[in-house]
């Protein structure tokens, strides 16, 4: 049985849901004007972050609307963003240039029928709630939820709750990439349980990233957790 929790709020998966990569340099791209008039910061100085911001964050101007405050404010310190590199103590450990020598484009997602058969495939618990997200969007919630908790996407979340969560662990702990992912992101899984509310059966989000685009394979792969 589930024990009372306060809010949860996740984006996804934890780097870009809603990005694919491909094996090719990086090309500078310029801004568009558009970026200009949705809360982007004005100069980018970083080519990588600037990669990031014209090809991804300008195809994610059509967010929900619980979602532009967190985009709001994480496309405004694009301009300051710096991708770490060996000589920041967090990464020496981490090579990022598999990131960065990476192009960038928009992954457009798996169809219903792949997503089905790819649920069907993890042998959850037919009484649980299942919660599909697939590119960071969350696509379907199934399993009994009770009336005084939410379990779902960003549109129909109760605005109390993510003027309080969304963000909140990023903005204190998240590093640079929760910011491009904040910027970026289309839709994020709320999970809202109050006190003295129980849930019969766990609660399964199953994450889905398709490959699309120039460079990429055709497919979908899905990854399973329990809360």
């Amino acid at each position: 049985r589930m024990q009372p929790q306060r809010i949860a709020a996740s984006q996804g998966r934890a780097a870009f849901p809603h990005v694919g990569l491909a094996d090719a340099k990086p090309r500078h791209l310029s801004r568009s004007p558009s970026l200009q008039c949705n809360a982007v910061a004005d100069r980018i100085e970083d080519a990588w972050i600037e990669q990031f911001s014209s090809s991804v964050v300008e195809k994610g101007m059509d967010v929900q609307g619980g979602l532009r405050p967190l985009n709001d404010v994480c496309r405004q310190t694009l301009s300051s963003l710096r991708v770490p590199t060996l000589r920041n103590e967090e990464y020496r450990f981490t090579d990022l240039s598999p990131l960065t020598n990476a192009s960038l484009y928009w992954a457009e997602g798996a169809s219903d029928a792949d997503i089905t058969e790819l649920v069907a495939g993890t042998g959850l618990d037919a009484e649980a709630v299942r919660v599909v997200v697939v590119d960071g969007v969350v696509r379907s919630v199934e399993g009994p939820v009770p009336p005084e908790a939410y379990v779902g996407s960003v549109e129909g979340a109760p605005e109390d709750i993510l003027r309080f969560s969304l963000g909140s662990q990023s903005k204190s702990r998240g590093g640079p990439f929760a910011t491009l992912n904040g910027a970026s992101a289309r839709d994020c899984t709320v999970v809202y349980v109050p006190e003295n509310c129980t849930f019969a059966a766990p609660i399964h989000i199953i994450n889905v990233s398709s490959a699309s685009g120039a460079g990429a394979g055709a497919g979908a792969g899905a990854g399973a957790g329990a809360g």
